[in-house]
């Protein structure tokens, strides 16, 4: 790269918020300068450096006015990469003369716009656009050159097919994909359990980097047979690629860097998870622990049924009893501190335009929307419509059983309809999610997620219920909401069965995190539990209404079945704490002696 021959009319790089625009000749960012004015060629490597103060949550580049990739993670890299390595943006498939790199950069309390022009002398190809992060390439079906391998080495080298060999100690499994693919996902699963979800090439069962691989302890498996399985979606098409392998080792330790270790189903947990949460300081590996409440399936389920199952049995007692004592500091479970958000939300390039400039109405039961993008609000008002690998503005749910998968949706979701929300990154100017119909919702996995700004005088909750209920929000990130993280208000109606368990909770201002409030309604059957909030003071309001808290279901249950009057309306509170320090969080007043 060199300084010479810059154009006069190249603008200057903006700079706001302390954020720049900056280009490198190295893979490692070294030696970088600003990007404006400079005559590019060959390989270059583009990036947005920002202060940690600045509370960065995502990226969004453009060239020439065209989106090519959006980053939610340190460092931004224009193509993407890794920590120690970015991705080269190949300036000779560019056009000769100026092109301009915008960046939006979304940050806690502001968004900055970036933009810088440089100059390419010659160019080798006629593409007037940069390519796509060369990392998300994305895979055909079955046949089509993709091989589920193991390796004995971190580095994958002499990588061999999975046949039935003895395996002992830590292996690396990964799926090989051929270059010019484009995958979107590969989900790995080991004797039918869901272990982790890959959606940025290597795909390793276990993750890793470009040149490093993270293990997979064999050893702490049970002696005997076992299968892994992978999952390749690619240009909405699903490849499973299975091979199989034996041990000898009796199983000691839970598997490395399992994601939650549950296996698909087809219905919705419909009681709250009690085991106590993880200490914030643990490792980001989330593992599945046991529950003490009753469930009917864990919660990884893409399409639940919208009706609950029934209520667990529990025997007869004169009196309900509690702890007297508050539950010990959290140690086990799902983190929703240290989890990879930025392994939610929707591809950043190669998907197909839809809805033109007026809204999009989806009246087709069944029909299914993979790898789309619309600017134009969509009303999903059929049984069953499916969205996956998209980026969306505002998601109507309007009737029963849609999933939205993989996607961003930056309009926020509404509707009286029931749902599953999963893996998805969800932005609004209002609230994140509005649901208000009596259908079952699974929400979970999500990155709800606003910059920390007040648009106009506007109320703003990551996710706000004003009657009805019937949902599990589970295992999500919500954050940045003006008002609170989830606000349950029965405003318009009653509330009742709503569990909120595992899920990240903050706000920006002094309003409280979570609101529980029965206001001229009433509320019964909420559950908390296992929740990580952000600031240790404002966690929850209940608008001056004064409830009894319980540590389990089986209690609250037991109180109904006794006659208890209002039971149903006692709160299950358990597992809560404190983000930062893991300090549990207690109930206003404590729990019912």
């Amino acid at each position: 790269m060199t300084c010479a021959g810059l154009l006069t009319s190249a603008s200057a790089a903006t700079v706001s918020h302390g954020a720049a625009l900056q280009v490198s000749d190295n893979a490692n960012r070294s030696h970088a300068t600003s990007l404006s004015g400079k005559q590019l060629s060959g390989h270059e490597y583009v990036f947005v450096t920002a202060p940690k103060s600045a509370h960065v949550g995502s990226v969004l580049f453009y060239l020439d006015d065209k989106l090519v990739s959006t980053e939610k993670k340190a460092p931004y890299d224009l193509a993407g990469g890794t920590a120690s390595k970015a991705t080269p943006l190949d300036v000779s498939k560019l056009r000769a003369g100026s092109h301009t790199v915008r960046a939006t950069v979304k940050m806690h309390d502001a968004t900055a716009h970036l933009s810088a022009s440089f100059v390419v002398k010659s160019a080798t190809a006629n593409s007037t656009s940069a390519p796509a992060k060369t990392s998300t390439a994305s895979s055909p079906a079955t046949g089509s050159g993709m091989a589920l391998r193991v390796s004995g080495s971190a580095d994958r080298n002499g990588a061999k097919a999975l046949t039935g060999q003895e395996l002992d100690g830590s292996q690396y499994f990964f799926v090989a994909v051929p270059s010019k693919t484009r995958v979107s996902a590969v989900v790995f699963y080991v004797d039918g359990k869901l272990v982790s979800t890959e959606k940025k090439a290597p795909y390793d069962l276990a993750g890793g980097t470009v040149s490093k691989a993270n293990a997979y302890k064999v050893s702490a498996l049970s002696a005997g047979k076992h299968t892994v399985t992978a999952t390749v979606t690619a240009s909405g098409k699903s490849s499973k690629l299975t091979g199989t392998f034996a041990t000898k080792a009796p199983a000691v330790t839970a598997p490395a860097k399992p994601q939650p270790t549950t296996a698909p189903t087809t219905a919705p947990i419909t009681t709250p998870i009690t085991t106590p949460k993880p200490s914030p300081t643990q490792s980001s590996t989330p593992t599945a622990a046991p529950t003490t409440a009753p469930t009917t399936a864990p919660i990884t389920t893409p399409k639940p049924s919208p009706t609950q199952s029934s209520t667990p049995t529990i025997a007869p007692t004169t009196t309900p009893t509690a702890p007297t004592t508050a539950p010990t500091t959290p140690t086990a479970g799902f983190d929703p501190v240290h989890f990879n958000w930025d392994s939610v939300g929707g591809p950043s390039s190669g998907m197909t335009a839809i809805g033109g400039t007026s809204a999009l109405y989806l009246r087709t039961a069944g029909q299914i929307l993979d790898w789309v993008q619309s600017s134009v609000k969509i009303y999903a008002q059929a049984t069953g419509v499916s969205l996956s690998n998209c980026r969306i503005g505002v998601l109507h749910a309007d009737a029963e059983k849609l999933s939205a998968k993989n996607c961003d949706i930056n309009g926020g979701v509404f509707g009286a309809g029931s749902y599953t929300l999963d893996h998805n990154f969800i932005t609004s100017a209002s609230d994140g999610i509005d649901p208000t119909g009596p259908g079952y919702k699974v929400i979970q996995y999500n990155k709800i997620w606003r910059d920390g700004t007040r648009v106009d005088d506007r109320h703003q909750d990551g996710i706000q219920f004003t009657k009805g209920g019937n949902a599990l929000i589970a295992r999500n990130y919500i954050s940045g909401w003006q008002t609170s993280a989830i606000m349950i208000k029965a405003d318009l109606g009653a509330i009742s069965n709503i569990t909120i368990d595992s899920n990240y909770l903050n706000n920006p201002t002094g309003y409280y995190q979570l609101y529980l409030c029965p206001d001229s309604h009433s509320l019964s059957n909420i559950t908390v539990t296992n929740n990580a909030f952000g600031k240790a003071s404002s966690t929850l309001s209940t608008c001056g209404t004064k409830y009894t808290y319980v540590h389990t279901e089986a209690q609250r249950q037991a109180a109904i079945k006794a006659g208890v009057k209002n039971a149903n309306q006692w709160i299950v509170w358990n597992g809560n704490y404190v983000a930062a320090t893991g300090a549990v969080v207690a109930p206003p007043g404590g729990w019912a002696k």
